[in-house]
């Protein structure tokens, strides 16, 4: 027979556990989140950075120009740098939104399985109530076999009493006739 506690414990445990993953999933989002927003915001700030840099680069690109085409070089050199780091800049917030929409997919992938788990545990719940039902059921037949079967051999005891050592046979006969009576309620219950 199922412990009617462990079961329940082990419920709440589930329960538990998916309360858990569930706090879990809604860290793991706002965490994303606020990971984003600092990149973004790190991201606006060195774009700014870098375009304040690459107006400055061109005036004084524009000055060594009429100073001379040796510094005109060098400062062409420094804006095509500040150039190709904000291609890169703009590479990592792709590729961070490509992370996140892969995290995204995973937390939604994860809801998913939670709720297939908690699917799972309902109908395995309504099995073990049923097994519970059928337990006590057959209980109950044990116990009452166990009643027909003292109320006989009470009987039986009594007829031997009443028979004497004279009817010997006739007191085998019964508890052969006891015995088959037993099994076939046995049999009818099974």
């Amino acid at each position: 027979m199922i412990d009617k506690e462990k079961v329940h414990s082990t419920l709440m445990e589930e329960d538990k556990q998916k309360e858990a993953l569930l706090t879990y999933i809604e860290y793991i989002k706002a965490r994303n989140n606020e990971v984003i927003d600092s990149l973004s915001d790190a991201q606006q700030k060195e774009r700014r950075r870098f375009k304040d840099g690459m107006t400055d680069a061109e005036e004084a690109t524009e000055e060594a120009a009429r100073a001379g085409r040796s510094e005109i070089a060098t400062l062409t050199i420094a804006s095509g740098k500040l150039k190709t780091d904000i291609s890169k800049k703009d590479n990592d917030v792709m590729k961070l939104t490509s992370d996140l929409g892969w995290a995204n997919e995973r937390i939604r992938k994860l809801e998913g399985a939670l709720e297939e788990a908690s699917g799972q545990l309902t109908r395995k719940n309504d099995i073990c109530e049923k097994w519970e039902y059928k337990a006590g059921e057959t209980q109950q037949q044990v116990l009452d076999l166990e009643r027909i079967r003292k109320a006989l051999t009470s009987q039986l005891h009594a007829l031997r009493q009443e028979m004497g050592p004279d009817k010997e046979k006739l007191s085998q006969a019964s508890e052969r006739l006891q015995v088959r009576i037993i099994l076939s309620l046995k049999r009818l219950l099974l």
